[in-house]
């Protein structure tokens, strides 16, 4: 209601004047004022009733506003969330902020009563949410973009990698357009499609480029063909990294020519320390070496590999061949060499030293230990039990077996056998077992005998004789030794004694056995002697009888069944003769009586017959047991060619 105006200061009234007359002068006055106060009354509660409205409408605003912020803030946080948990190109973002934006702005709206100020905030939410939609969306387009640059990223690596292995210019080119049209098709803008294409296919170029091998990389660089596709700044990283590849392909090269060289020259050294030691030498082995030799500029050492190829090949050729093989074909290189002359070759020479060297020490290996040598050609050499005739027997084949191989004398103990044997023979137990073993190759080859007996005294003549002498007599000279000048005195005429008896029966025998067969009679002399309890003393008689047969027994005579000597000293014409161990003197006699044609010749030519041969001429026994036949002025009896003769005569009576 509408509040009336009224003056703030009453008229005066005049003084003396009379009240006029009006209606307020009866009362309306009154009615007029009760009724301004109701109607200003009424205005106030309107009023007051559209402020309270404006009160609430403020209310639902500021709540509205408040709201709209909170949820713009909820809203930010939940899509930042999002954001940070999204898969890769984030699909169905915006959609999904989208619904959570019309889910918080519907709860927003439904919590504003006034419906003015929901129509109000209606336009300002509308905004917000394009607002919020449109920075979602644009999320999650750039994330798409992200997210297929990414995957580009993958196939654009794959393909530079594929291609820059290549084979050949039209098949990397051929990758480059796959890659290109496979770009194109992205639903990607212009610009980034043209970015990535060039990125991965100058990658792809340069890759191809640098995988050339380094020596073809500055010429294809140079050529131009590649400008368009490489920078200046990429042409020179390839241009200088094919440079150091280069380079240190080079150094690397040299390094290792020079670690080749030193692991050639190493491996010929370490041939030549195996040769020196003589370990058989690989053929392969050698043929790398001699090689590498050549390869490397070792000039001395291509020689020394050459002779080395030589030398291995006769060692191999020789390994199992005997003294007199070798030495067989020596005399043959000889002989072609002498025929060659100054044409001769040096493989010729250098085999023929070899073949020298190699005969020294093959003769070495022979003469120390032959049974060594002779299993290493297959001949077997078993212990041998002297007690046992066939054990012995078996020892005496194999050393004659070892022996045919090796030209050679057998030999019958091994170094090991005869050290153990001569361990022992400072005793007279050791001396006497010593012997045993030498007799007992008696019965099974005498010849044996004293090939053994050297191996065990080498340098004691009188025990080799001794171990050749039958029956218990080679023990007793050994005996009669030790007794001479301990408990028996010799008489001093019994050398001479024994030289008188002896006479010239032993003339063609070498020195050495004369001399043996007279200190084994004069030990059986001081032994028999001793044993009988003759008193000999330096001045006794020498008895011829007891020298004689001390002489019997030293040149190896023995009895028979029927007591019959045979062997020892004999007698033809009065002239003391050497009997062959066979044959008794009656059956020396009766053969050399037997004779009619001798095939034997006088120097002038004439032939000798049996008769001239018994008168004319002395039997003297050479060590075969055959017997040459000497005239009075001491030459012999030849063969028609000139030559010495001799008779056997054991087997004259067979």
């Amino acid at each position: 209601m509408a509040s009336v105006y009224r003056p703030q200061i009453a008229p005066q009234m005049t003084s003396g004047a009379l009240p006029t007359a009006n209606p307020d002068s009866f009362g309306a006055g009154i009615g007029d004022a009760i009724a301004g106060i109701g109607m200003d009354i009424g205005q106030r509660a309107v009023r007051e009733a559209r402020m309270e409205a404006e009160r609430k409408r403020d209310i639902d605003v500021s709540q509205a506003m408040a709201g709209l912020a909170t949820l713009r803030g909820e809203l930010d946080a939940a899509d930042n969330e999002a954001r940070m948990t999204a898969r890769a190109g984030a699909p169905g973002h915006a959609a999904a902020m989208g619904q959570l934006f019309d889910e918080r702005a519907a709860a927003l709206l439904d919590s504003i009563g006034d419906p003015d100020v929901r129509a109000r905030f209606a336009p300002q939410i509308a905004a917000a949410r394009a607002s919020f939609v449109s920075e979602a969306d644009a999320f999650e387009r750039g994330q798409t973009v992200r997210a297929t640059v990414d995957n580009v990223g993958v196939a654009g690596n794959a393909f530079a990698n594929r291609a820059a292995r290549a084979a050949t210019p039209e098949a990397l080119q051929t990758e480059i357009d796959g890659f290109t049209a496979s770009i194109n098709a992205l639903s990607l803008d212009g610009r980034t499609k043209a970015e990535l294409t060039r990125q991965y296919r100058q990658q792809a170029v340069a890759g191809w480029v640098g995988n050339r091998p380094p020596e073809q990389i500055g010429p294809l660089l140079a050529s131009g063909a590649f400008d368009a596709e490489l920078t200046p700044q990429q042409q020179d990283a390839l241009r200088n990294g094919a440079d150091v590849e280069i380079r240190r392909r080079e150094l690397a090269a040299q390094a290792e020519a020079r670690a080749a060289a030193a692991a050639a020259k190493e491996e010929i050294d370490q041939l030549q320390r195996e040769a020196a030691d003589g370990i058989p030498i690989d053929p392969a082995r050698l043929d790398r070496a001699r090689a590498n030799a050549a390869t490397y500029g070792f000039t001395g050492d291509a020689y020394d590999m050459a002779k080395l190829a030589v030398k291995d090949a006769l060692n191999r050729e020789f390994r199992s061949a005997t003294p007199l093989q070798i030495e067989q074909r020596l005399r043959a290189l000889n002989g072609q060499i002498a025929q060659a002359g100054e044409r001769a070759e040096p493989a010729w020479i250098i085999a023929r030293d070899h073949l020298q060297s190699m005969l020294g020490a093959r003769t070495t290996q022979v003469d120390n230990d032959p049974q060594a040598f002779g299993a290493a050609l297959g001949i077997q050499y078993e212990p041998i039990d002297l007690s046992n005739r066939s054990s012995v027997g078996r020892r005496v084949a194999a050393a004659r077996a070892t022996a045919e191989a090796t030209g050679r004398p057998p030999v019958y103990l091994s170094p090991q056998e005869v050290t153990q044997i001569q361990a022992d023979m400072d005793t007279p137990t050791g001396r006497r077992q010593a012997l045993a073993t030498a007799q007992a190759f008696m019965g099974v080859d005498p010849q044996a005998v004293r090939q053994v007996a050297t191996q065990l005294a080498p340098n004691d003549e009188l025990f080799i004789h001794a171990a050749g002498l039958p029956g218990q007599v080679g023990g007793q000279v050994l005996e009669g030794r030790s007794l001479i000048g301990n408990s028996y005195t010799a008489p001093r005429a019994l050398d001479a004694g024994l030289q008188q008896a002896i006479g010239a029966a032993m003339a063609l025998m070498p020195p050495q056995s004369r001399n043996n067969v007279l200190a084994a009679a004069r030990s059986l002399y001081a032994y028999h002697a001793s044993r009988d309890n003759v008193p000999d003393t330096a001045e006794s008689r020498v008895d011829p009888a007891r020298a004689l047969r001390m002489l019997h027994l030293a040149t190896g005579a023995t009895t028979r069944s029927d007591g019959q000597r045979q062997g020892g000293i004999g007698n033809w014409e009065g002239q003391p003769v050497l009997l062959n161990p066979r044959l008794t003197q009656r059956e020396f006699e009766s053969r050399m009586a037997s004779l009619r044609t001798t095939g034997l010749f006088m120097r002038d030519g004439t032939e000798i017959s049996g008769e001239m041969l018994r008168t004319n001429y002395l039997p003297v026994m050479q060590a075969d047991g055959r017997y040459r036949f000497r005239d009075r002025r001491g030459g012999f009896a030849v063969l028609q060619n000139g030559r010495v003769g001799a008779i056997d005569l054991q087997r004259l009576g067979r």
